[in-house]
């Protein structure tokens, strides 16, 4: 059980109960809340889109800020090595030599030369903390890139999501393997929700169970468009 409530003799900030940043991560059976009325400083369960292989299950979030969030990882060009090889900021997870070294991962440049391309990993050294590109793209130092695994395996299911501002965001990449099913969002007594769930990415959202989110101009599941500029269709829910 993870309150968050903040306690008045206490100075109060943003408050995050779980933060995924890790591969390979079961969260289960947890309870994330916040005592009284919802606070919007708060955060109940947080997805990395670095993060792989996560099974998120029967948890309980409520009366948080935000309820349920995905984000996407961002780092910058730290040493350009050569065309299509550099070294990266401290964002970035360097990872074992016995890891996928970033095998089957893909690059999207935010700003530089190639401002909106993607280009696909061809790996990481462990040893020399060298990554490659499969083009021969020329960067330079302070280059900002977003990085996300082409099958990232996300199961989130099965979890409550009550009385929060904004339930679920699902700001991120996604892949083909990124699925938000079986859940029930509920508004509860929180008032001026515009949506229960933002979906932002490659992300399946289906059979869910949306309930009490009828104000005016609310919606059940708002669709934007992803970090690409394309739209993914949410499947079957009900409300």
């Amino acid at each position: 059980m993870i309150d968050l409530t903040h306690e008045l003799d206490i100075p109060s900030g943003e408050r995050t109960g779980i933060y995924v940043q890790c591969s390979d991560v079961v969260v289960s059976d947890n309870q994330v809340y916040v005592r009284g009325e919802t606070d919007p400083r708060t955060t109940g369960i947080v997805v990395d889109g670095a993060a792989a292989n996560v099974i998120v299950h029967d948890n309980i979030v409520r009366n948080c800020g935000r309820g349920f969030v995905t984000t996407r990882a961002e780092s910058t060009v730290k040493k350009v090595l050569g065309t299509g090889r550099f070294l990266a900021g401290l964002e970035i997870e360097k990872q074992w030599e016995s890891s996928h070294r970033y095998r089957g991962w893909f690059l999207h440049w935010l700003d530089g030369e190639h401002a909106g391309t993607v280009v696909a990993f061809d790996g990481f050294d462990a040893k020399t903390l060298e990554f490659k590109l499969q083009e021969a793209l020329d960067m330079a130092v302070g280059d900002r890139f977003a990085y996300y695994p082409g099958q990232a395996n996300w199961m989130i299911h099965h979890n409550i999501v009550e009385g929060c501002t904004e339930p679920v965001v699902l700001d991120s990449y996604g892949s083909d393997t990124s699925l938000f099913t079986d859940n029930l969002i509920s508004r509860g007594l929180v008032t001026g929700v515009k949506a229960a769930v933002v979906l932002k990415g490659n992300i399946a959202v289906e059979r869910n169970r949306i309930v009490g989110f009828d104000e005016e101009g609310a919606v059940a599941i708002s669709v934007c468009p992803d970090p690409l500029g394309k739209l993914w269709d949410h499947g079957e829910n009900s409300h």
